[in-house]
């Protein structure tokens, strides 16, 4: 299977679109509306917008961010763009639902193989939220803050994402706090 890879640019209107983890943090911040309010809104590989959910997250959603892992559920949903913060030279190791990346290759772009490594001479072990920022940062520059919306870094105690009751994960929070703090506003 063919896999149509783009030039890694992110289209201009990215820069201005609200960009929603998946964090745990994120419940009872109601911040729905003013998520929906922005032109574009791009989620995270297994977010979800159940009603329980929309007074804190919202409900748009017009981009999605994946990694395209083994646990990513089909969405079942279309999306203006598809934007993957893995190199199409990397993704072939790590891709393991080539299913949906099948169904969404006509919108999706995958992060340019330099800007990845630019990243990962920072932080070895990247998460999607971070990667996708840093590439954000590397075509636009700095980002603005008040577009981003649950950037919880992992905190103890705190659910990594509000679907599940997680609360640990692979990444180093404090590095990924320093990273994010260098490349926003």
């Amino acid at each position: 299977m063919k896999i149509k890879q783009t030039n890694g640019r992110l289209p201009e209107w990215a820069a201005s679109m609200a960009v929603v983890t998946n964090a745990g943090g994120l419940v009872g911040k109601q911040q729905g509306e003013q998520v929906d309010a922005f032109g574009r809104v791009a989620r995270f590989n297994n977010f979800s917008t159940a009603a329980e959910f929309v007074p804190d997250v919202g409900k748009k959603t017009s981009v999605w961010i994946s990694s395209f892992y083994l646990d990513i559920v089909n969405p079942r949903q279309e999306f203006e763009a598809v934007f993957v913060p893995l190199p199409v030279e990397l993704s072939r190791r790590y891709i393991k639902r080539p299913e949906l990346e099948e169904r969404y290759r006509d919108r999706t772009t995958y992060i340019p193989l330099q800007t990845f490594e630019d990243l990962r001479k920072q932080i070895p072990n990247p998460s999607t939220g971070v990667a996708f920022i840093w590439w954000m940062f590397s075509e636009f520059g700095k980002v603005d803050r008040r577009q981003l919306f649950g950037f919880e870094f992992f905190k103890p105690g705190i659910r990594h994402h509000y679907g599940d009751d997680k609360t640990a994960c692979l990444h180093d929070g404090r590095i990924e706090r320093t990273v994010f703090e260098k490349i926003t506003y």
